[in-house]
C-alpha cells in the first residue's frame, strides 16, 4: 500500500522516506521489542515524528515474501494535521475542526488530560467544542480506541492569550471623580496578537486596584477577572472609594504567566459638601432609531448618598422628550428619568 501524506511542521524519518524498494529486495528491517508486546495479537506499529513540511510516502509489504493468498494484511494510518481556528476562548465552547487522516467516529480527542466529546466526524475531519481551560498553548492528542494508535499535535491550540500577545489601553483617563460616584469614562483595554493588530477574543484580563475602587465589571468589587469580547476588548467603569490617587491595573492572563503583561490608569477621588455624578453620561444609538434611555444621577455629600434631593433634567441639544423634568433621590442617592427619542 502506498499513500502520500502531506504533513505540516513535521520531520520525515529515514525509515519511511524516499524511493520504495521492491518487496523482499532489502534485508528484513530490524525489529524492536515493542513490536512484540502490543496488546493486539499479530499487530505491529510504526510511530513517526515529523517536524517540517514535506511529502511522506509510507509503504507496507511482506518481507517474508510468502505472498500467500490466504494472508490478509490490513493497515491503518492515524494522523492529525492541523486545527482550525487555532485559537479558543478560555470559557470553552469554541467550535474547532481537526483535519487529518484515518480519523474515526470513536477517535478520542484530548487536551490537557481532558477528553473532548466529538461532534460530526469523517475520515479526514473531526468537529469538537473546546473545553474550558486557562490561557496558554496546548497540545492535542488523537487516539484510536481499537488499534491503539495515536497522533500527537504539539502546540496547535492557543486558548485565550498566548505568551506573545499584547494588552493596550483604549481609554480610562478621567477628571477627578467624587467619592461614591462612577467615572464617566470606563477603563477599556484591547488584547491583540503578537502582530499588534489582530484582536484576541476569550482572553482573561484581571482588573485590580490599589487602594481599592469599585469596578462595575466586578459587581462593585475591587478585583476580578473578565474575558475579552469578540473584538478583543475588556472594560469596566470605576467608582473611587477614598479621596486621593488610585492606580487601576489590567493584567493579561495573570494566572498563566509568571510576569504577565499589564497596563494601568490613574484615578483621583474627591469629596465636597455636594457632588453630582452621572451614571449614564453617554450612549450611542443609530440614527432614526426609536429608543427609551434611563438617565440616572447620584447626589453625594462627602462621599455619602443624599436622600430626598431634587435633581432637575433639561434637554439642551437635539430632539427628545423626558418622562419628568425632575426626580427625587432615593436612599442610595440615585435619581432617574427616562428619555424618549
Amino acid at each position: 500500500m502506498n499513500r502520500q501524506l502531506r504533513q505540516r511542521k513535521r520531520r520525515c524519518p529515514s525509515q519511511v522516506c524516499g524511493t520504495l524498494p521492491i518487496p523482499g529486495s532489502r534485508p528484513r528491517p530490524r525489529t524492536h521489542p515493542r513490536h512484540s508486546t502490543l496488546s493486539y495479537f499479530a499487530e505491529t506499529r510504526l510511530d513517526a515524528q515529523v517536524f517540517q513540511s514535506t511529502t511522506l510516502r509510507l509503504g507496507i509489504s511482506d518481507y517474508r515474501g510468502d505472498g500467500r493468498p490466504d494472508y490478509a494484511y490490513n493497515a491503518q494510518v492515524i494522523y492529525g494535521d492541523n486545527v482550525f481556528p487555532e485559537r479558543a476562548s478560555v470559557a470553552g465552547g469554541t467550535p474547532l475542526t481537526i483535519a487529518g487522516l484515518g480519523l474515526q467516529s470513536d477517535t478520542l480527542a484530548q487536551t490537557a488530560g481532558v477528553t473532548i466529546p466529538l461532534l460530526p466526524s469523517s475520515a479526514t475531519q473531526l468537529l469538537i467544542s473546546s473545553p474550558p481551560l486557562v490561557d496558554g498553548i496546548y497540545d492535542l492528542l488523537l487516539s484510536d480506541v481499537n488499534p491503539g494508535g495515536s497522533s500527537s499535535m504539539t502546540g496547535v491550540l492557543t486558548v485565550g492569550a498566548g505568551p506573545s500577545d499584547q494588552i493596550k489601553v483604549i481609554c480610562g483617563t478621567n477628571a477627578p471623580t467624587p467619592v461614591g460616584g462612577q467615572t464617566p469614562v470606563p477603563f477599556t483595554v484591547l488584547v491583540v496578537a503578537a502582530d499588534g493588530v489582530k484582536p484576541v477574543a476569550g482572553a482573561s484580563v484581571q482588573f485590580t486596584s490599589l487602594p481599592a475602587v469599585g469596578l462595575s465589571a466586578c459587581n462593585g468589587g475591587g478585583n476580578c477577572t473578565v474575558l475579552t469580547d469578540p473584538s478583543g476588548i475588556a472594560s469596566t467603569f470605576m467608582t473611587p472609594l477614598s479621596v486621593g490617587q488610585t492606580i487601576v491595573i489590567a493584567k493579561l492572563a495573570q494566572a498563566t504567566y509568571p510576569v504577565p503583561q499589564q497596563v494601568q490608569v490613574t484615578l483621583v477621588g474627591t469629596s465636597s459638601q455636594l457632588d453630582l455624578s452621572l451614571l449614564t453620561p453617554s450612549a450611542w444609538i443609530a440614527q432614526g432609531t426609536t429608543v427609551t434611555l434611563s438617565l440616572s444621577a447620584r447626589v453625594l455629600s462627602n462621599g455619602s448618598p443624599v436622600t430626598g434631593s431634587t435633581v432637575n433634567y433639561q434637554i439642551t441639544q437635539g430632539a427628545a422628550t423626558l418622562s419628568n423634568a425632575a426626580a427625587q433621590t432615593d436612599a442610595s442617592g440615585n435619581a432617574s428619568v427616562s428619555l424618549h427619542r
